[in-house]
């Protein structure tokens, strides 16, 4: 049987000994709205995904479709949700995510050679 969205939610909710009403709070829906998307068996706005994606530690993508991201994947949506990250990535004009894995790691051995915090 292959999940849906709201699905997905109830049964992570389910195996992190998660109540709904902690998801509501930390969503700021009311637990009416999300009694409603389970029982109309329906799935919440798009809007509400990342918040809902960080309350259960998974990806956006794993809650759309229950597969999980790459790392790559993982840096791009870091990326759009920092706004100084997302503000280098602009700036770096047709940069894909795996060209600033590149420069990241290249960060990260000049960081190790010079003893200085880069």
């Amino acid at each position: 049987m292959n999940e849906n969205v709201i699905q997905r939610i109830v049964r992570l909710l389910k195996q992190q000994n998660r109540q709904d009403k902690e998801l509501c709070d930390f969503i700021n829906v009311s637990q009416s709205t999300f009694v409603n998307w389970k029982k109309r068996n329906t799935d919440p706005k798009s809007k509400y995904l990342p918040d809902i994606a960080e309350f259960l530690g998974v990806s956006e993508k794993y809650l759309l479709t229950g597969e999980e991201i790459t790392e790559t994947e993982a840096m791009a949506e870091k990326l759009h949700k920092d706004p100084n990250l997302r503000m280098l990535f602009d700036a770096a004009d047709g940069a894909t995510p795996e060209d600033l894995e590149l420069a990241a790691e290249m960060l990260k051995k000049m960081k190790r050679n010079s003893g200085y915090d880069v």
